[in-house]
């Protein structure tokens, strides 16, 4: 019987769910977004709405939790000025379809808002504010054509 057991284990024991679990938080805090299976997916989307919110909070006993999950704390003060305007709902997850291999069920677990700024703004803006260099336009001369003669 499976008395007491609470959350979803993925089939497997509860180490191996603990280092999963904490792999994939760390990955989505890293990177933004992970593509990973749906279940994985929706096992980890609570405990990464919760992450977010004690970085908000900002105490010393949020960190303390935030290293106890996480094992670092790195990302702390990455979030604790991020989402300033939402209360909850910090992540979605998005379906992609069957993997071919195994038929799983693939999804996409990112943060909803971008904590950095995107490059391709800062790459357009950083263009705009360089002056243009002129350049020589260099005048090719036309290619001539060789006939082959015949020798006899």
């Amino acid at each position: 019987m499976k008395h007491r057991v609470f959350g979803n284990q993925l089939h497997r024991d509860t180490n191996a769910a603990k280092g999963l679990y904490r792999s994939l938080l760390v990955a989505v805090l890293d990177h933004g977004k992970i593509q990973t299976t749906l279940s994985r997916a929706k096992a980890v989307q609570g405990d990464l709405d919760r992450l977010i919110n004690w970085a908000k909070e900002g105490s010393v006993n949020a960190r303390r939790l935030t290293v106890e999950d996480l094992g670092t704390d790195k990302f702390f003060d990455k979030y604790t000025k991020a989402f300033t305007t939402r209360t909850s709902g910090y992540s979605r997850i998005v379906r992609l379809g069957q993997r071919m291999s195994d038929a799983a069920e693939l999804a996409i677990l990112e943060l909803v808002e971008s904590v950095e700024p995107k490059k391709e703004a800062a790459i357009s803006e950083s263009k705009a504010q360089e002056p243009k260099a002129e350049t020589k336009t260099e005048t090719k001369k036309p290619a001539v054509k060789k006939s082959k003669t015949l020798k006899k």
